[in-house]
């Protein structure tokens, strides 16, 4: 299931931070829409508690910390060619 949240506290570098977060996991992707609806991706770097700390894959330009929205996708980062079970790469979409 999609979780979608509108609660960035911070960007720094290709780092943003995450506030009010259920169930985020580590190298869990996620999916950044800007205010203008050009979509990014990123993965959670770091979690403690509701808090979740994110690595942009492209970059901050454009990111509105009141206005950007984050969605995670249930989905495990993985930058292997030989997957482990449960391991969705992203090299074929990057």
């Amino acid at each position: 299931m999609i979780k979608e949240y509108n609660t960035i506290k911070e960007v720094a570098g290709p780092l943003m931070l995450v506030e009010q977060v259920e169930g985020a996991k580590y190298e869990e992707l996620v999916e950044i829409e800007l205010p203008d609806g050009e979509l990014r991706n990123g993965r959670v770097l770091e979690v403690n508690r509701d808090q979740v700390l994110i690595q942009l894959f492209e970059g901050v330009t454009g990111v509105n910390v009141f206005n950007t929205k984050v969605r995670f996708k249930s989905e495990v980062f993985c930058c292997s060619k030989r997957k482990p079970r449960g391991c969705n790469s992203l090299n074929s979409r990057i």
